[in-house]
C-alpha cells in the first residue's frame, strides 16, 4: 500500500500517544501531533498530510469543527472526527463540514483502521467525481456547439454558453424547467410548432434529429435557422438517464447555400446568353457568308484571275473556320457534339485534312510532304470531327511557319497505335507555354510580323476532338524561333475488328440528272447567289421566294422536286413552311433542304422534326448541295 501521511489533532496527551502508536503499527505515517486547532491549520498546509484525524472537543478558542472547516477550506484535506460524545447542537455542526467518517471514543484498532481507509477511498472517489464534473464543464464550454441535457421528465439540467446564447436563456434560470419553455422551435415555413426531440428520444430510446427549415426562436425572439440531434444519456446498465441535445446555429451555412444557388442559377443564365449569342453570332456571320462562297463558286473559269478568287477564297475560308471552331468548342465543351463514328481508313481521313488546308499551304508556298506506310491503319472514328482536327494542326503548321518552310506529316503504327506528327520549323513555342498550348484562348504573343490572328481555341478544339476518339495529342517544341511537334495518338482496331473494306457506298445519281428547285430566303443576296449556283454550276431549274406564304403559293404551280429553304424568315418560320409544303399534293416526296446559319445540334433535330430531308449550314458548298439534292431520285 502506498505511505499514507496522518496529522493527528488531539489535546489529551496520552489519547494522543496511544493513537499514534497504533497508527504507526498499522503502517501510516504519523507527521505531526497537535493540540489546538490553529496548529493544526498551520501543519495542515505546511505538511500537507492525506488525512487529518480532528478531537471535535479541543480546548481554547478554536474547536475541531472551526479547524476541520478551515482545513477542508484551505487545503482540500479529508477530516474524521474523534469523539467521545457530543450534542446534537454540535453532531449538525459537524455536518456542516461534511466530514469523511467519525471514530468514537475510546476506538479500536480495525474500527481505526476502517474510517481510515474509507475516508481515503471516499475522499479519491470525490476528488476524481470532480475533476471528471470540471474536465465535462470545461469540454461543454469550449465546444462551438449548443448543448442541453434533461432529465428523464425532460427538463434542464445543464446549459453550455452557446446554448444559453442561442436561446437566451441563462443556465441558472432554466434549469428545472421543461425544455419546450427554453428550447423553443417551428417549421420555418408553417410556423407550426416542430415536435420537441426530447420527448421522442424519452419514448423511442434512440438518437433522433430535427427536420430541414427548423427555426430556433429565443427568450427575445430573435429566430434563426438551426439543425440538431438528442441522443438518450444511458448508466452503464442500460436504464435511461436522461437526454443531451446537441444544435447549432446554421444561419451562415444557409446564407452561403443561398449565395451558392444564386451563383450557379446565375451561370446558368449567363452560360444560356453565351449559348445563344453564339448561335446568333454564327447567323449573322454566316449569312453574308454564303453568298461570297457561293459567289466564288461562279466566278471559276477562264476568264476570271484566278489569283483574286484564290485569295478571296482563302480569307473566307478562313473566317468559316473561325465560326466553326467558335460553335464547335460551345458544343464540345457542353458534351453536345454527337460523333458520327464507323471504320476508316486513316490514310484517307489525313489525305481530306490536306484537301482542306491546300489553299494556305500554297499561299505560303510551304513545302508540305505527308508520309504514310502502306499498310493500312483503321481506325473507329468520325471522319469529319477527325479531319477538322489535323486540318487544325496543319493550318496552325502554315500560319506560323515562314514563307517557304517544309510543313511535315508523317504517319505510322506504334503498337495498338496509329501515330500521326505535324511538324514545322516555324515561331516554335517557349517552355513556359508548352504546359498551357490546349487550354482555351491560350496564345502566346507572336511577333508582330508573324501575327496571324485566330480565337486561340483551334488546339484546345484538337484536344477535346481527339480525346472524344479515346486518342491523346501533345505539343513539343525546343523553344521559340525552333519549330513544334504535335503528336496525336489514336487507338487502332483490333485484328478481329478490322475488315478490309468499309463496305459498299451508296451508288450517288447522276450529277446531271436536271431538277426543279425552289429557293426560299429573305435575304436577296443569298438567296440569289444560290440560285445562280444551282442554275449555272449544277444545271438545274430554279425558282426564288422571299417568305413562307410566296414559298406555298409557288409550290403549288412550280411543283418543284427540291425546296432549299431557309428558317429564319419573317412572318412564317422555315420550320412551319416545311410543315405546310409536306401537305401540298404532290410535296410529300420532296426533298426538303433547310439551309440556315443556325448550326447547333438542336436546330438539326427540330428541321428533321419539321419534316427536312437535310441540314445544311451556312455557307453550305457546291458539293453538299449536290449531294443533298441527289440523295433519292426525283419525283
Amino acid at each position: 500500500m502506498p505511505e499514507v501521511r496522518l496529522l493527528i489533532v488531539e489535546d489529551e496527551n496520552i489519547v494522543a500517544k496511544d493513537l499514534r502508536v497504533t497508527l504507526q503499527r498499522l503502517g501510516y505515517e504519523v507527521v505531526e501531533t497537535v493540540s489546538a486547532g490553529a496548529d493544526a491549520i498551520a501543519c495542515a498546509e505546511a505538511r500537507r498530510p492525506d488525512l487529518v484525524l480532528m478531537d471535535i472537543a479541543l480546548r481554547g478558542e478554536m474547536d475541531g469543527i472551526t479547524a476541520a472547516a478551515a482545513i477542508r477550506d484551505r487545503c482540500d484535506i479529508p477530516v474524521v472526527y474523534l469523539t467521545a460524545h457530543a450534542d446534537e447542537a454540535t453532531l449538525q455542526r459537524a455536518k456542516i463540514t461534511e466530514p469523511f467518517g467519525y471514530v468514537l471514543k475510546p476506538f479500536e484498532e480495525r474500527e481505526l483502521h476502517t474510517a481510515v481507509m474509507m475516508a481515503l477511498h471516499k475522499h479519491r472517489l470525490e476528488r476524481e467525481l470532480r475533476n471528471s464534473r470540471e474536465w465535462l464543464n470545461t469540454t461543454l464550454r469550449s465546444i462551438g456547439d449548443a448543448v442541453i441535457a434533461t432529465d428523464t421528465d425532460g427538463r434542464v439540467l445543464l446549459m453550455n454558453p452557446v446554448a444559453e446564447s442561442l436561446t437566451g436563456w441563462s443556465e441558472a434560470d432554466a434549469a428545472g424547467r421543461p425544455l419546450p419553455e427554453v428550447f423553443c422551435i417551428l417549421k420555418e415555413h408553417s410556423r407550426k410548432a416542430v415536435e420537441n426531440p426530447v420527448d421522442r428520444v424519452l419514448a423511442e430510446g434512440m438518437i433522433v434529429g430535427l427536420a430541414n427549415h427548423t427555426l430556433l426562436v429565443s427568450r427575445d425572439g430573435v429566430e434563426r435557422p438551426i439543425d440538431d440531434s438528442a441522443a438518450p444519456i444511458r448508466d452503464s446498465g442500460g436504464a435511461l438517464l436522461g437526454v443531451v441535445l446537441v444544435f447549432r446555429d446554421v444561419s451562415e451555412r444557409r446564407r452561403m447555400e443561398r449565395e451558392l444557388q444564386e451563383h450557379a442559377r446565375q451561370l446558368e443564365e449567363a452560360h444560356r446568353r453565351k449559348d445563344e449569342f453564339l448561335a446568333m453570332l454564327g447567323h449573322e456571320l454566316r449569312n453574308p457568308l454564303a453568298p461570297i462562297s457561293m459567289g466564288l463558286e461562279l466566278l471559276k473559269g477562264p476568264p476570271t484571275d484566278e489569283e483574286v478568287i484564290a485569295t478571296m477564297r482563302s480569307q473566307v475560308e478562313h473566317l468559316i473556320r473561325l465560326v466553326d471552331d467558335l460553335l464547335d468548342i460551345s458544343r464540345i465543351t457542353r458534351g453536345d457534339v454527337p460523333l458520327r463514328k464507323q471504320h476508316v481508313e486513316l490514310a484517307a481521313v489525313i489525305a481530306r485534312a490536306v484537301e482542306m488546308v491546300r489553299p494556305l499551304i500554297n499561299q505560303g508556298e510551304h513545302d508540305l510532304s505527308v508520309s504514310v506506310p502502306d499498310e493500312p491503319m483503321r481506325i473507329e472514328a468520325d471522319p469529319v470531327r477527325l479531319t477538322q482536327a489535323f486540318a487544325n494542326l496543319l493550318n496552325n503548321a502554315a500560319k506560323y511557319s515562314p514563307r517557304s518552310s517544309p510543313v511535315r506529316m508523317l504517319a505510322q503504327r506504334e503498337g495498338d497505335l496509329a501515330v500521326v506528327r505535324v511538324q514545322d520549323e516555324g515561331i516554335g513555342i517557349a517552355p513556359e507555354w508548352l504546359p498551357r498550348v490546349f487550354e482555351m484562348f491560350a496564345q502566346a504573343e507572336p511577333s508582330v510580323e508573324r501575327s496571324q490572328g485566330g480565337l486561340g481555341i483551334g488546339l484546345t478544339l484538337v484536344q477535346n476532338l481527339v480525346r472524344m476518339h479515346g486518342g491523346d495529342v501533345k505539343a513539343h517544341s525546343e523553344g521559340v524561333g525552333r519549330g513544334s511537334e504535335f503528336t496525336v495518338s489514336l487507338p487502332l482496331l483490333p485484328e478481329a475488328q478490322r475488315s478490309a473494306e468499309d463496305g459498299a457506298a451508296a451508288a450517288p445519281t447522276s450529277a446531271g440528272q436536271r431538277r426543279r428547285v425552289l429557293i426560299v430566303d429573305d435575304n436577296r443576296a443569298a438567296g440569289r447567289i444560290t440560285q445562280l449556283l444551282l442554275e449555272s454550276v449544277l444545271g438545274h431549274e430554279v425558282a426564288l421566294a422571299r417568305d413562307g406564304p410566296a414559298a406555298i403559293e409557288c409550290a403549288r404551280t412550280f411543283h418543284p422536286h427540291a425546296v432549299v429553304l431557309d428558317i429564319g424568315l419573317p412572318g412564317m418560320s422555315g420550320y412551319e413552311v416545311a410543315r405546310r409544303l409536306r401537305t401540298l399534293h404532290g410535296m410529300e416526296k420532296a426533298i426538303l433542304i433547310a439551309l440556315t446559319g443556325y448550326g447547333e445540334e438542336r436546330d438539326r433535330r427540330q428541321a428533321l422534326e419539321a419534316g427536312f430531308d437535310h441540314h445544311l449550314v451556312k455557307p453550305a458548298s457546291a458539293s453538299s448541295l449536290r449531294e443533298a439534292l441527289h440523295a433519292t431520285p426525283a419525283g
